[in-house]
């Protein structure tokens, strides 16, 4: 690093004066840019909270009106020959009868 050389004590403070002045603009903006990136962290994870809340919901509902609607050896019949399809991600009822 350079040594700068002063002609007096006046330019010597008004250029280290300058010098914090712009290391703490770049400090407030690296502190504002992490409140960001905090702030979009906790959103994305209250988003995720609500979404399984809703799909816990929903998972709680089907299970609800299979266990009220459907008959047990109907469930149980149609629980043994379906498969889970990676390519369609979806259940696939195999043999249908």
């Amino acid at each position: 690093m350079l040594k700068e050389r002063f002609s007096s004590l006046a330019e010597e403070l008004e250029y280290q004066t300058n010098k914090l002045h712009m290391i703490v603009g770049k400090y407030e903006e690296a502190a504002n840019m992490l409140q960001n990136i905090e702030d979009d962290f906790d959103r994305e994870r209250n988003d995720m909270y609500d979404t399984i809340y809703e799909l816990t919901n929903q998972l709680k509902l089907k299970n609800m009106i299979i266990e009220y609607m459907v008959p047990p050896e109907e469930y149980r019949k149609y629980e043994k020959i379906a498969d889970w399809s990676e390519e369609n991600n979806d259940w696939v009822i195999s043999n249908p009868t």
